[in-house]
């Protein structure tokens, strides 16, 4: 026993070592939202990661509410595992803009959970085939299975982590409360209900952990008989399993009923959510098939399986049918095995249980499949090579211990290029991009580093996405917002109005982005009247999609104003977005930048004092501060100021005022050469306003003019 113990840990620490590295990555894909202090995309501390709220709140709000979603998920203790880490790594309150908490405590915990689970799956190996090698081998399988790197490395795959671990402690109070008598029964199966809480609460899918618990000690049952029946375990199963099923139920449903808008996940993420049930059903049983050979080789993983990775069929297709047949044939087989090997059928039963409830089938979800969702399900492959090697002879067992050992050493080199997969967003898109070609969401994530690169290059990956599926959102939303960056404002109106007929728009808020890209292109091309009425629109649909004011499509409609010579009206609009979104930081640059081209002294010392409050040490205000010495008759040591602190703000469309100003203090310092190449370079940025890219081309000009004189 001392020995098969030994073996135990060996697994265990060789997952741990495996995953080590995955604390030296970030805060990747979804964990940059869910996770992150403060959240990537918003810049605002996560309210319920941040700080550890009271219990209640976490247990009245779904999982996404942290940043602003509208999700149906509700993983209260999952949100509640996220702030406790928070909180005992980073003691300083956070405040907008200051820099993220560390990630690695996140991934230490996922690396440590998965450990513990590895651990408790031995002893539900045991449990079915004694603490033998057969065990062992299957506990290996367990924790050195490729399939589970993504919720391991993935800090928000923790909800499932949490959901094995809760529901795998609730079977073994159960049975421990079943052997039990007198108050320490009632004691243990207490203990049970809760366990059986926690893991609904860490992710709804838990839910088949409420059949799995009398089913496991049926099973158990062979090595046990002192075990009660299904028929006996009726009280004990309604106080361990039913009743914390009806608790969670409640509060799952009273969340939802508090949504405040029809829940729709987006075409790209569940294209299966909008088609008839037919088709849904005979799609889902396809992707079922490829579940189940990632199971058996998981040596080509990615993060993501959204629209067009898999075919949309009906229910004539030969693919729908040919999974429909080989899923059939395992659950028949572990059928007609049950008598003679119930710990077989235990196996098939996880497996089809737990991915029947996120297959697609029985009703839509929100992803079309992902592989943390098979974290669970994927311990059959963990009883059936235990079952395997336990009914085998010796010989034949030592070469199946053999053949598993190679799988493992592959599966573990897989793992270990994972970890570095997952290192930063931009290395798991571009490294994913390759494994899963045919997926819209993943080229659509890397175009964010592909923006303001090499246009042809940019315009190349837009194309591509787009060739996918032509109706799909996503791509044609960059397409507009790459022409107008590009300034060819004609064909950015032809892809956002191309997005607003597609059948997919009003799904989130696309049709109000598309309304953005739209007003931006028609005010491109001189329309202003037009373009303020589309932007208007856009503003009031992105404020009722957020639920809150949204800063940037309020800001497109700024400068659409000042480009059209409204200042008084997009002066108004900028106090009012300072005042309901202080934490946007562009609002008080364009405020500021507009009271220094006024001259407006007074104004500019006031909003330095509230924009330094709330953004302190922002470089900005350092060169604000220096423009207002410069009028004071100290340009050279303005200057001077400007050539230290420009390194640190990029040449972007975004800070082209500050450059402006850069190359106007070049000037009037005798280096109009070095103005002029500013002022060149700056007309050149993708995504210049074309209202202030003329205006910087007219400078130059007149610099030049002036130098030839």
């Amino acid at each position: 026993m001392a020995r098969v113990q030994l073996w135990v840990w060996i697994a265990v620490a060789a997952a741990v070592a495996l995953y080590a590295r995955s604390l030296a990555c970030g805060f990747t894909y979804d964990d940059a939202d869910q996770v992150r202090v403060p959240s990537l995309s918003t810049g605002h501390p996560n309210p319920y990661i941040a700080e550890v709220q009271p219990l209640e709140v976490y247990f009245s709000t779904s999982y996404t509410a942290s940043h602003g979603g509208h999700g149906r998920g509700f993983r209260p203790l999952t949100n509640l595992s996220f702030a406790l880490v928070h909180a005992a790594t980073k003691h300083e309150r956070p405040t907008p803009g200051s820099p993220a908490a560390p990630a690695w405590p996140q991934h230490l915990v996922n690396v440590l959970l998965h450990a513990f689970a590895t651990w408790l799956t031995f002893r539900l190996l045991a449990l079915l085939f004694g603490a033998g090698p057969p065990a062992v081998l299957g506990t290996a399988v367990f924790g050195l299975h490729a399939l589970r790197s993504d919720p391991v490395i993935s800090i928000v795959g923790r909800g499932e982590l949490l959901a094995y671990v809760f529901g795998l402690l609730a079977l073994f109070a159960y049975l421990a409360g079943l052997r039990a008598h007198g108050g320490a029964r009632w004691l243990r199966l207490g203990a049970a209900a809760v366990a059986v809480f926690c893991a609904l609460g860490s992710k709804e899918s838990a839910a088949p952990w409420v059949v799995f618990l009398p089913l496991m000690v049926w099973v158990a049952r062979r090595r046990d008989a002192s075990l009660p029946t299904l028929q006996q375990q009726l009280g004990p199963w309604t106080i361990a399993a039913a009743l914390p099923l009806a608790v969670f139920s409640f509060l799952l449903v009273r969340v939802w009923l508090g949504l405040p808008q029809k829940f729709e996940p987006s075409y790209v993420s569940n294209p299966l959510w909008y088609q008839p049930a037919t088709v849904r059903i005979a799609s889902a049983l396809v992707v079922l098939g490829h579940a189940a050979l990632l199971v058996l080789a998981p040596f080509s993983l990615s993060h993501d399986y959204s629209a067009m990775v898999f075919p949309l069929v009906d229910l004539a297709s030969p693919r729908a049918w040919l999974s429909a047949a080989a899923l059939l044939g395992l659950l028949l087989a572990s059928i007609w095995r049950l008598r003679r090997d119930p710990a077989l059928f235990a196996g098939a039963a996880m497996w089809f249980g737990f991915t029947f409830i996120t297959s697609n089938i029985p009703f839509s979800i929100e992803t079309v499949f992902g592989e943390r969702l098979l974290y669970t399900p994927a311990t059959a492959l963990s009883i059936a090579v235990a079952w395997a090697i336990h009914r085998c002879g010796a010989r034949a067992g030592r070469i199946l211990a053999g053949i598993t050992l190679l799988w493992l050493t592959a599966s573990a080199a897989c793992i270990v290029t994972r970890t570095f997969a997952w290192t930063d967003n931009q290395t798991l898109f571009d490294t994913d991009v390759g494994h899963q070609p045919r997926s819209i969401r993943i080229r659509m994530a890397r175009m964010q580093f592909l923006r303001f690169g090499d246009p042809a290059t940019w315009h190349r990956e837009i194309l591509a996405a787009h060739e996918l599926d032509h109706t799909a959102p996503g791509p044609l939303l960059e397409l507009s917002f790459f022409h107008n960056a590009m300034g060819a404002y004609a064909e950015a109106e032809a892809s956002a109005r191309a997005g607003l007929a597609s059948p997919h728009v009003d799904v989130r808020d696309n049709r109000a982005r598309f309304e953005l890209e739209l007003g931006k292109a028609i005010a491109g091309q001189g329309r202003w009247d037009e373009a303020e009425r589309v932007l208007r629109s856009a503003v009031a649909r992105a404020d009722r999609e957020a639920g809150a004011p949204e800063p940037r499509t309020r800001m497109a409609l700024v400068q659409v104003l000042l480009d059209a010579g409204r200042q008084p009206a997009a002066k108004r609009e900028l106090r009012q977005l300072t005042s309901q979104v202080p934490a946007f930081l562009p609002a008080w640059d364009e405020r500021l930048l507009l009271a220094q081209a006024e001259r407006h002294d007074g104004d500019v010392q006031t909003l330095l004092a509230e924009a330094e409050q709330l953004f302190p040490g922002a470089t900005q205000w350092v060169l604000h501060r220096a423009l207002l010495a410069a009028r004071r008759g100290d340009a050279a040591g303005a200057l001077q100021v400007f050539a230290r602190e420009m390194p640190r703000l990029p040449m972007l469309a975004e800070t082209a005022g500050y450059w402006e100003q850069y190359a106007v203090l070049l000037n009037r310092q005798g280096r109009s050469d070095v103005a002029v190449r500013v002022l060149r370079d700056l007309t050149r940025l993708p995504g210049m306003r074309a209202s202030l890219r003329h205006r910087l081309a007219e400078s130059a000009t007149r610099l030049e003019q002036g130098r030839a004189r």
